[in-house]
This record gives structure tokens, C-alpha cells and sequence, in this order.
């Protein structure tokens, strides 16, 4: 790709950031207060027990300013708002990447790169702005777990799709219908390139919005959830409601101290774990649900 024909859908390389520290239980209250003063995104890691430090970028400098100013008392540790020419993730994605093996699955940021003869499913992930591009702990461990899981025809639910990796591994390990929904509806252009990229666009629908999207009567064999803790657990009883008999579930996007709390509340909508790995500050779950637990 030349220097001078950039996408556009990537980010600029200047915004402002905001960072502070909040307890487990108030992250999810944090990202709500910056999406709606303006953010442009939101992340959290573990700050200790309890704890969480997170952070929200914005493109103009009054929202910024704005959000920081009006923050509740349950936030501690507030830094910025700093200008941010380049926070380093935005610059590393859209670099070159080196192929990242994830189980049965491959991914590559250029066709090239594909070795020949290699039996694992290569997946093509350029540089871009939506996260899940292979990087991440999590994207490999469910990457993994669905080379795991995945059975041919299978009809997946992909929730917080992203750059909409997941589903494309789902379409292109033997998926029958993959659906992929993201809250953010700007990234959705992303995943619909992305899955034309890959040739299996018509596999693939594409929404905005979450599990109330879904019709009452969808019904799915395989859910991928890469997202916050509180929507897994607050999303077991609809989302469960969407999965069929002996449907399986891969679950990740929270750090090992919460798997307890996303288990337990699978295991009251009839689902069991069979698999669980730790990378880094991140865990992932698979579950499955018999045709006696439906």
C-alpha cells in the first residue's frame, strides 16, 4: 500500500487521552460517561485487586476536557487530558506484521506471507483501525478455541465483532452463517472489507447493535464473545436464549479473577466449561451446552 493512499477508516494520529483508575465494578460506568462526552475509545487493564486503570481517547481537546471536568468521586488517579500524536498501538497497526499463529488459524497482514504448503487456515487481517487483527491475547485464545470448537455448517454469533476477525475464522474454518454484530457501528465497514478480503463475504451478515438486536426465533450453534466481563454475565440469560441444543460457547475479554463470575453465571443457563487458558493479564472460556441442559 503507498504512503499516500490511506484507508478511510483508519483513526487520525493526533487525539487527546484521559486515564485514571476505577474500581472493577465502575468500568463499565466509565466507558458509558466517555462514549457519551465524545470518546473515540475506551480500554481497561487490572491496576490491582478491585481495580481497574482506564483510559478513553477523544479527537477534540473540549471533549476531552469536558469529560475529565465532570468525572464522579469514585474515580481516583485522573491524568490528562494529554495531547497524543501517536499512542503507539495506532502506529503499530498499521504496520507490517509478522504472521501470528493461532491454533488452526494463520493471520497474516498480506497475502504474501502465507507459507506454501502450511495446513493451518491463513486469515487476512491488514493494518486498520478495528481491533482484533491477532495481536491481542485475547483474539488468539478464542482463534484457538474456536479451531477447537467449530463444526462444519455450524451457524455462529459473533458479538463485538470488531475488525470482524472472528468471524471470518468461523467462514473460513467451515462455518454454514456466521452473523456479526459490533455496538460501534463504524467498524462494521471494516469487518465487511475485511470479509470481502478473505472471500467469504457471503457467509457473513453484518449488523450494528448487540443481542437485542437478534429476532426472537435466531438461533445459533456457536456464540464468540470477545467483550467486557458485565455483558457476559449480564448477556448469559438472552444470549443463552439464542443458543441451541448442544451449543457451544467461546468467551473471553476479562482478566482470570472474573472467570468465576462469567462461569457461574453460564452455568444457571445450562452450560458447562470444558476448556480454560490464561495469557498474559487475559483469560478464555469454552462452554458447552448438552441437548439434555437445553
Amino acid at each position: 500500500m503507498s504512503a499516500d493512499r490511506v484507508p478511510p477508516t483508519r483513526l487520525p494520529g493526533r487525539w487527546f487521552r484521559v486515564a485514571a483508575t476505577v474500581p472493577v465494578d465502575r468500568e463499565d460506568a466509565w466507558a458509558g460517561l466517555a462514549w457519551a462526552t465524545g470518546a473515540r475509545g475506551t480500554d481497561g487493564r487490572p491496576a490491582g485487586p478491585g481495580r481497574m486503570r482506564v483510559t478513553a481517547w477523544f479527537d477534540r481537546e473540549e471533549d476531552a476536557r469536558r469529560f475529565a471536568r465532570g468525572l464522579p468521586e469514585w474515580v481516583e488517579g485522573t491524568e490528562g487530558p494529554g495531547e497524543i500524536a501517536d499512542p503507539g498501538w495506532l502506529e503499530a497497526s498499521l504496520a507490517p506484521r509478522e504472521p501470528i499463529p493461532a491454533g488452526r488459524f494463520l493471520v497474516v497482514s498480506d497475502p504474501a506471507d502465507v507459507p506454501r504448503d502450511d495446513p493451518r487456515t491463513s486469515l487476512l487481517l491488514p493494518p486498520g483501525r478495528a481491533f482484533g487483527t491477532g495481536e491481542h491475547e485475547t483474539t488468539r485464545m478464542c482463534l484457538e478455541l474456536l479451531g477447537e470448537t467449530l463444526r462444519p455448517g455450524d451457524r455462529v454469533l459473533d458479538l463485538g465483532t470488531g475488525s470482524g476477525i472472528l468471524a471470518i475464522g468461523a467462514a473460513r474454518g467451515g462455518a454454514g452463517l456466521v452473523v456479526g454484530l459490533d455496538d460501534d457501528p463504524t467498524v462494521l465497514e471494516v469487518a465487511r472489507e475485511n470479509a470481502r478480503l478473505n472471500g467469504c463475504a457471503d457467509r457473513i451478515a453484518l449488523a450494528a447493535g448487540s443481542w437485542g438486536t437478534l429476532a426472537r426465533e435466531t438461533r445459533f450453534d456457536l456464540l464468540l464473545a470477545n467483550v467486557h466481563r458485565t455483558a457476559l454475565v449480564r448477556g448469559a440469560g438472552p444470549l443463552a436464549g439464542h443458543l441451541a441444543a448442544d451449543s457451544r460457547a467461546v468467551l473471553s475479554g476479562f482478566p482470570p479473577a472474573d472467570v468465576d463470575r462469567v462461569v457461574g453465571a453460564w452455568i444457571s443457563r445450562g452450560f458447562r466449561p470444558v476448556s480454560a487458558r490464561t495469557e498474559g493479564e487475559w483469560a478464555a472460556l469454552l462452554l458447552v451446552r448438552t441437548e439434555e441442559e437445553a
